[in-house]
């Protein structure tokens, strides 16, 4: 108990200690205890002093609570910590709204997306999933469409059509029924948006046309999410000319479409030249809408294009640099970059260069070394413009009149500076003026090194001479490393080869493990560096001779030689070296094979390399159908068939496949090689004739003659002969429903011979859903002759329906070979008729576009007019070519070509007393162009939707005059001396015939510019020529071959009338064809019969001599020929037993003595 008293007694002596503590520090303080206090004392102290005259039952007490204590928290913990069952957490849900529906341009149809619905856990009940849910499931507003469980934890909704625009939708879920039992989700309702209509882009660009030089307007092209509402578009745009010293001027417009019309393009009326920049502002406001309807655009759409002022040209760029003519010696070449189109004679007359002084005058002359002084822009004042020497320019022509680079030829030292002063007052194509004087400093380049095998080709001919032409510039040698590849490992260099046959690429393959090799160095004197050097390095004795002679296919490599440095005199007293090291070979000894490239280390960027062939054996290989090959051989010195050569195929690992001996016309023939596989994959063709071997890799590309240059339009030729086409054709084409279509089926086979008894197809009908109503199996007979009729029902869809047919095997539908599609439509009776007409008329002529207006008339059957009705009117312009029924065997040029047509909504009227509305046609804000002007318009009825149309064409032109030809005969394909006349006529807005003075007739030379395969017109002669007013007869010029053409132009320069004609016959056509020029054909005439000659115009840049074939799935006929001029003509006869299409091949082999 004593213990128990002392633990009680321990705070009241730590409060005495306390208090005596504080009392040591601040003395004694009074303190009066509230009265609360007071009584917690008072009863602490009858507690203390019980449990001191009841210790035993305090202790008791004390034990008690401290039991009760540690069991209430011990239980608590229990409850805390009981089991308890496993509460599934809810699945969440997310919504992912359909993203904006598609187009698939293959099929002109809209790709729609579907609303997905995701679960983080699966939700799906398991009969479901992969079907369709039908119940539990809401959407609001309502849309026809499929709830589909993709799997247990997706489910998608595909509406039935294409979704509503911007529309909010609400989805919820009825738990009980829309998932399995035991499934919870966290929220059982969603929400979200269908795609809403934006634009997705809008661009606006200032438009100068390229050959109308006042033709300036503005094009803003607006690409919207859905296919607009055209009429209520056009109503919201609003474009403002403004700029400065200028009031803000409204500007009209046109605007065109694509087909889905999602991408407009709004073009402005054409706008003149401003003084000043001005800016032509575009605004769209938010009320346009989709054609589907829905809401409008989120915001207005504003912009504007910069408008170029009068002062707008500039010069960009003024680029010295060099560039080989065709001596391969660099000419210096200055480049002027203009903003804008510019003439060769205008940039003449304002270009002045000036050779800089080489040193600074105020830089004195012991500072100023050997390098020219650097120049800057600011430094050239009128004293260094004193001292500066004006250059001689010489204009290069470009290819085209106007052009934004201009070249002009000049001869200055390199390294020194130039002076390019361009006077203000210079002229663009388009109008605009260089408004002040440019000035530019530029150096003139240093010569750059040059090595380089001379031709491209990769041919010697064995009996010609065996020399390779090698061109440098600025090097001190060369050194050519000749390697021959050995004949047994040819196929090597076939199978490794990843570059061209021109420049091989062995990535994976050295040179060396397929070569024997030989170096060669021949240096020379280096004196101009802006001369080329010409060195023919004849290869003779790398090829032997007699049984040493070395044939086939050799890899050179040209490097540039850097002479050895001079050796130290060598120390008499010196001990000799104890390795057995042979000394370098002499400049320009032969080096034996294997031979290392010494101490002459060639530059890196500097060299060249060829594959070359030595052979008088070539060789052209053409590839059937089928598969098979026939291949030509042809003596490169004598231009004729190699008869008696032998042919093999051979394969990768070098084994021969096959081999065949040519005939007496070159030829030979190999079965299909498709069937052979891995080691012996067809790698080459090799053709030997006594000592002498040729190669020609299979299926390289660059071997391959590309046919996408010519027209080999139509359809694909069947590798199986037996492949089954269907040709499907109805009676009528359209039909009411209920009423029976008839559709007739031609069946045949890609040859034509094989017999289609008993041949089973099936027909199967779709109708305007896209539901299948029949399929019918079918026989074909012997002729191949079918019929599909078919009665339609009453109520059925209207709209394409479409018959298919195909081909039945095994007793499953296979392949389509034939449909055709008719249509099923109402037709009910018209209650009114309508008539529409322009305010001026001139059905066999054009009228001018000056205040034409539109006239619509609509009448009641019985003929009382009918007023007050609508009438909705559009406007389309199309550009046209002008022909006239009184003049049908002539042809008409249109000098102004509009390059595009507009499709205008006139908007609505209303039909007045008369039953007539009205439409004015402002054709100014179209471009001044030809047009094929059609005006269509629709009346409807009073008390509903349905209508009547009518509409009216006419050609307007702003033109006075137009000039027609007739030609008496074919002229793509005229004989040399041939007698060929045009008639020329002028006649007016009403086809009338009229004189016309004060124009010229030129005759011009179609040929090719210079340096590149573009034509290039090229005056022969000019005339003056009056047209009288019944015509002329105007004599073509026939007494040289090549393109020619006739153009008519007025006073001003412009084209009238343009006739084109070839003059076949043989001549050397230097001026048509220039170095990278094609071959040209010309035939006589498009069909012949079996057995006539087909006579060829071939035109080549030089003498030579090639094969002729007639063509289709394989070779039907060849005929070799030799040309002694560039102009020539040859024959080949179509074979008796050829139908159908064909094509003539030529390919030509340049003489190598040409």
């Amino acid at each position: 108990m004593g213990l128990l008293r002392f633990l009680i007694s321990i705070p009241l002596m730590l409060l005495r200690a306390i208090g005596w503590l504080l009392s040591f520090v601040f003395g004694r303080i009074a303190w009066q205890p509230p009265a609360w206090l007071r009584a917690i004392w008072h009863a602490l102290v009858r507690v203390g002093a019980g449990m001191r005259a009841r210790p035993g039952r305090a202790a008791g007490v004390i034990a008690a609570l401290l039991v009760l204590g540690l069991g209430g928290w011990f239980g608590y913990k229990a409850w805390r910590d009981r089991p308890r069952p496993i509460e599934e957490k809810p699945a969440m849900v997310k919504a992912y709204a359909p993203i904006l529906t598609g187009y698939d341009d293959t099929t002109h149809t809209l790709v729609v997306h579907p609303l997905r619905v995701e679960f983080t856990r699966a939700a799906a009940p398991l009969a479901l999933i992969g079907k369709t849910a039908t119940a539990g499931i809401t959407l609001q507003p309502e849309l026809a469409g499929t709830w589909t469980w993709l799997n247990d934890r997706e489910l998608q909704f595909t509406p039935k059509d294409d979704w509503p625009i911007g529309q909010a939708y609400d989805v919820r879920f009825d738990p009980a029924q829309a998932f399995a039992p035991h499934v919870k989700v966290d929220k059982d309702r969603l929400n979200f948006s269908s795609a809403a209509f934006a634009t997705q882009s809008v661009e606006g660009e200032f438009y100068q046309d390229p050959q109308d030089a006042t033709a300036k307007k503005a094009v803003i092209h607006v690409s919207f999410s859905h296919p607009v509402d055209t009429a209520g578009f056009e109503k919201a745009i609003a474009l403002k000319l403004l700029g400065p010293k200028m009031a803000v001027t409204p500007k009209k417009f046109v605007v065109s479409y694509d087909e889905r019309k999602v991408n407009a393009f709004i073009h402005s009326e054409p706008l003149s030249i401003p003084a000043d920049n001005a800016s032509l502002t575009y605004a769209i406001a938010s009320s346009v809408h989709a054609a589907r309807g829905g809401p409008g655009l989120a915001k207005d759409i504003e912009g504007r294009v910069a408008v170029p002022g009068l002062y707008s040209l500039s010069i960009g760029e003024v680029t010295p640099t060099l560039v080989d003519n065709a001596k391969y010696e660099p000419e210096q070449v200055l480049v002027i970059n203009a903003s804008q189109p510019v003439s060769e004679r205008d940039m003449e007359r304002v270009v002045h260069v000036r050779l800089l002084p080489k040193f600074n005058p105020k830089t004195p002359e012991a500072e100023r070394g050997e390098t020219p002084y650097q120049w800057y822009i600011g430094e050239i004042d009128n004293a260094v413009l004193r001292a500066a020497e004006p250059l001689k320019l010489e204009t290069i022509p470009a290819e085209h009149d106007y052009a934004e680079l201009q070249s002009f030829k000049y001869h200055a030292d390199p390294g020194r500076y130039l002076y390019v002063e361009i006077n203000r007052g210079l002229k663009s194509f388009g109008g605009y003026v260089l408004g002040r004087d440019q000035g530019h400093v530029v150096q003139v380049p240093e010569y750059p090194q040059l090595l380089r095998f001379m031709a491209d080709g990769a041919l010697l001919s064995l009996s010609g001479e065996k020399r390779v032409a090698v061109i440098s510039r600025n090097v001190p040698g060369i050194e050519l490393e000749v390697a021959r590849v050995l004949p047994d490992q040819l196929q090597h260099l076939v199978s490794f080869n990843r570059g061209t046959y021109a420049k091989p690429a062995l990535y994976a393959l050295s040179a060396d493990q397929i070569t024997e090799r030989f170096v060669q160095k021949i240096p020379f004197e280096v004196d101009d560096p802006g001369k080329a050097h010409f060195e023919g390095v004849d290869l003779a004795k790398y090829f032997g001779k007699e049984n040493h002679a070395r044939h086939g296919v050799f890899l050179l490599k040209l490097a540039q030689y850097k002479p050895e440095p001079k050796k130290a005199e060598a120390d008499p007293n010196a001990e000799e070296p104890t390795s057995d090291g042979e000394a370098a070979p002499s400049e320009g000894e032969m080096a034996g094979e294997g031979e290392s490239e010494g101490v002459n280390t060639p530059a890196a960027n500097i060299g060249d390399s060829r594959l070359i062939v030595v052979t008088d054996l070539g060789m052209i290989a053409k590839k059937s159908l089928d598969g098979g090959h026939d291949i030509y051989i042809q003596s490169i010195h004598g231009g004729t068939p190699v008869e008696g050569a032998n042919v093999d195929v051979v394969g990768k690992n070098g084994q021969t496949l096959s081999s065949h001996a040519t005939d007496a016309a070159g030829h030979v023939h190999f079965d299909t090689l498709e069937g052979m596989t891995r080691e012996k994959t067809p790698a080459m063709f090799v053709v030997r004739k006594g000592d002498d071997e040729s190669f020609l890799p299979i299926g390289e590309h660059d071997r391959a003659l590309d046919l996408s240059r010519f027209d080999i339009g139509g359809e694909r030729n069947a590798k199986n002969a037996g492949r089954l086409s269907a040709y499907l054709f109805s009676d009528r084409g359209i039909y009411r429903p209920g009423d029976t279509f008839h559709v007739g089926v031609i069946v045949r086979t890609a040859d034509w011979t094989r017999s289609l008894d008993g041949v089973p197809l099936l027909a199967e009908i779709t109708d305007a859903r896209g539901a299948v109503v029949e399929q019918r199996k079918l026989r074909a007979d012997t002729a191949g002759f079918l019929a599909v009729d078919y009665t339609t029902q009453e109520s059925a869809p209207t709209g394409n329906w479409n018959v298919n047919v195909y081909i039945v095997k095994d007793g499953k539908t296979g392949a389509q070979i034939g449909s055709t599609s008719v249509q099923i439509k109402e037709f009910q009776p018209d209650r009114m008729k309508a008539e529409a007409r322009l305010s001026q008329s001139a059905p066999d002529g054009w009228v001018k576009p000056n205040d034409l207006k539109a006239l619509f008339s609509l009448q009641n059957l019985f003929g009382t007019p009918a007023q007050n009705r609508r009438v909705e009117a559009t406007l389309t312009l199309s550009p046209s070519v002008p022909s006239f029924r009184a003049y049908p065997d002539y042809r008409f040029f249109d000098p102004q070509r509009a390059k595009e047509g507009y499709t205008e909504p006139l908007g609505e009227d209303k039909t007045d007393e008369k039953g007539e509305a009205e439409f004015p046609l402002d054709l100014s804000k179209y471009a001044n162009a030809t047009y094929q002007l059609r005006f269509f318009a629709k009346g409807y009825e009073a008390e509903g939707g349905r209508s009547v149309a009518a509409e009216a064409h006419q050609l307007v032109s702003s033109l006075e005059y137009l000039v027609g030809a007739k030609t008496d005969g074919a002229l793509d394909f005229v004989q040399r001396d041939a007698k060929r006349q045009v008639n020329l006529i002028a006649i007016d807005p009403n086809a009338k015939k009229i004189a016309v003075a004060d124009l010229k007739a030129a005759i011009i030379e179609r040929g090719v510019y210079k340096y590149e395969s573009k034509t290039k017109d090229i005056v022969v002669s000019e005339a003056p020529l009056t047209i009288a007013a019944n015509g002329n007869e105007y004599t073509l010029p026939t007494d040289r071959p090549g393109t020619f053409a006739l153009l008519v132009r007025n006073a001003r320069g412009e084209e009238l009338n343009r006739v084109e004609y070839s003059v076949a016959g043989a001549a050397n056509l230097t001026r048509s064809l220039e170095r990278n020029a094609e071959l040209q054909l010309a035939l006589s005439k498009h069909d012949y019969t079996p057995g006539e000659d087909i006579e060829i115009a071939i035109r080549a840049p030089y003498a030579g001599n090639g094969l002729i074939t007639i063509e289709r799935d394989k070779v039907y006929a060849h005929q070799w020929f030799k040309a002694a001029t560039s102009g020539s003509v040859q024959k080949i006869t179509v074979p008796k037993d050829f139908e159908g299409n064909g094509y003539v091949n030529v390919q030509f082999v340049r003489d190598p003595s040409s």
